[in-house]
């Protein structure tokens, strides 16, 4: 029975990603990082864990490293600049004796392997606007003419590996997702125009839209390997500016709009590893913390009061907070969980994720009740008092924790009810928070990502929802085959 072993161990290296083993079983290729946050490119020794360090690299490192079929070289992708989310490829010698760029182009290139034969090289690049696999040329290993396309429009995938039959594996995320946007007259309750997918770029990477105060912009994340990008589109001529948070702030989670327009609150971990909330500039990228709470903050979003003063936000033990934003106080208004004698203790009543009202007057919130047969819609006053049940739902029904926003007018909240027990059905219902009867929306909510990325956001005019699409993330395992170029015929 084989048996297995540690190859390698270090505890100056905080992390360490395999990405390929040398046909000739000699090496694996490695991406690693410091605990200094520094990145490097590596071979680590089958035979005594020896590791050999390439190179250092930009923090972000590769996306993956593939070897040539005759373990000479490694390719791999790298971000051409630190404010660059883009990507070229580069192809350098095991024995360090040389590099040379094997795919430099302004677009999103990412290595995907090599051809049996080690003619070409693949990647997948979003030069044609939709990602696609390319092929470039090899000769003597050295990059020869023009790449050419083998497949358009492949998506957001993952390379595995090529077998010696020639077959691509990769990785698929089974439940293709996106930011939407659909129009919808609440008064009626009626869509008025079909769905659209306004963002056209990384599709399937963007979550967590979110609209500017003035309505004119609409803010959302897209991820990029290890990088998490801001972006900015405008509703008015579609034109996207970017933002890479600088110092890097990573894992970001929350995104929402400062009452100016001028930045944003996001949760997520600086270079220290620290979690944290942080402010993002929206012109400039600059990154400042706002603070490193110790109690264990949900990404659901944070909410300035309308002078911006104040930041009110919710933990994932239940708790609800306040905090000036100057003197950095802070109010508890509502009490988490708490311990007693090593056992969390739930109390009946325990928040959920919330929202502010338009007036700064009032969270909308929702609780799990003791019993697990109800949940419960509440307003809870922020200048104190007894929250007040807005809606009750009794099982099978249930109400979606994460999507509640406020009417413009602050007269009525959206809350996503489920409709079955394992949640595969839903529906949007606007609840008028003066006790008038709830109304159900001509809105398809089984549409949305069932979980904090996919939020439901509702424009400042009343007339548009933004979301992310799609089911749960799933992931499968396909193989492409018979894609290569042809061999050029021997005489």
């Amino acid at each position: 029975m084989p048996v297995s072993r540690t190859v390698f161990g270090d505890d100056e290296v905080s992390y360490i990603a395999p990405m390929d083993w040398s046909p000739d079983g000699t090496w694996i290729a490695v991406s690693l990082r410091r605990p200094d946050f520094t990145a490097q490119i590596g071979l680590i020794a089958v035979s005594n864990g020896a590791l050999r360090v390439l190179k250092s690299v930009d923090w972000r490192g590769p996306t993956r490293m593939f070897f040539s079929p005759d373990s000479r070289d490694v390719a791999f992708d790298l971000p051409v600049s630190e404010n660059s989310s883009e990507r070229d490829v580069f192809v350098l010698a095991v024995d360090e004796s040389r590099e040379v760029p094997a795919v430099s182009h302004p677009s999103n290139d990412l290595v995907m392997g090599w051809t049996p034969d080690g003619r070409h090289l693949l990647f997948a690049s979003d030069r044609s606007s939709a990602m696609g696999l390319w092929a470039q040329g090899f000769v003597e290993r050295t990059p020869q003419g023009a790449p050419n396309l083998v497949k358009p429009d492949i998506g957001n995938v993952s390379p595995l590996g090529i077998t010696r039959s020639g077959a691509l594996y990769l990785r698929v995320r089974a439940s293709p997702s996106d930011i939407e946007v659909e129009s919808i007259d609440l008064t009626t309750g009626k869509q008025t125009a079909p769905p659209v997918r306004p963002i056209q770029r990384f599709t399937g990477s963007n979550m967590q839209p979110t609209w500017s105060p003035d309505g004119t912009s609409l803010g959302y994340v897209s991820v990029r390997g290890e990088e998490f990008v801001v972006a900015i589109r405008s509703t008015e001529t579609g034109n996207v500016r970017e933002l890479h948070p600088r110092p890097r702030v990573g894992n970001l989670a929350g995104l929402t709009w400062a009452p100016d327009g001028g930045s944003f609150a996001v949760l997520g971990a600086d270079l220290k590893g620290r979690y944290g909330v942080f402010r993002i500039d929206a012109r400039s990228g600059d990154v400042v913390p706002i603070m490193f709470p110790n109690d264990d903050l949900s990404g659901e979003g944070f909410f300035w009061s309308p002078d911006g003063g104040r930041m009110y936000y919710h933990s994932r033990r239940c708790a609800i907070y306040e905090r000036d934003l100057t003197s950095g106080n802070e109010r508890i208004l509502v009490s988490g969980k708490t311990r007693a004698n090593d056992t969390v203790v739930v109390p009946d009543g325990c928040m959920g994720h919330i929202s502010l009202s338009p007036d700064g007057q009032w969270i909308a919130s929702y609780r799990s009740e003791a019993s697990g047969q109800s949940a419960v819609v509440v307003l809870i006053p922020v200048d104190g008092g007894e929250p007040r049940d807005l809606l009750r739902v009794n099982q099978p029904e249930w109400v979606n924790g994460t999507s509640r926003p406020w009417t413009p007018d602050g007269r009525g909240i959206l809350v996503q009810k489920m409709t079955k027990p394992d949640g595969a059905t839903s529906e949007l219902w606007l609840v008028p928070i003066d006790g008038a009867a709830p109304r159900k929306l001509d809105f398809d909510a089984n549409r949305v990502m069932p979980y904090a990325g996919g939020r439901i956001k509702l424009h400042p005019d009343g007339h548009q929802l933004v979301f992310v699409s799609g089911n749960k993330l799933s992931m499968e395992v396909w193989a492409l085959e018979n894609f290569l170029p042809a061999a050029p015929a021997r005489r």
